[in-house]
């Protein structure tokens, strides 16, 4: 896993990780579309907006929180970043959760609560 994994106790409980940029990112032909990029494996980022569409690219640029830098933040708006993991319950089922950590200080840690996300 990547720099952009939070630390934290919902390491050990949960399965199927990820965690994805998202944004709104302008075209060429200056209209607004969805775009996101996985960037749950990432050590280094350096993501450009290709007409649309984030792509990693060579290089490292400054990251803002969990927010990955790169060029693509002149012609992005809107960036969320969201953990996503399946967590164990306390009854030992799965459920799906997510969590908003765009912003979140890198001193906190996430915990798996009966299932759910949670910032520490």
């Amino acid at each position: 896993m990547g720099k952009y994994l939070p630390k934290g106790n919902y390491l050990s409980t949960s399965k199927d990780i990820s965690i994805n940029l998202f944004c709104e990112a302008k075209q060429r032909n200056k209209s607004w579309v969805p775009a996101s990029i996985n960037i749950t494996e990432l050590n280094k980022a350096n993501i450009a907006n290709m007409d649309g569409y984030l792509i990693n690219e060579a290089g490292s640029a400054p990251t803002h929180d969990f927010i990955p830098g790169g060029s693509y933040e002149i012609t992005a708006r809107n960036m969320t970043v969201i953990l996503s993991a399946c967590c164990q319950k306390n009854d030992l089922t799965w459920n799906w959760s997510t969590l908003n950590i765009t912003y979140l200080d890198r001193n906190k840690s996430i915990s798996n609560k009966d299932g759910n996300l949670i910032i520490d």
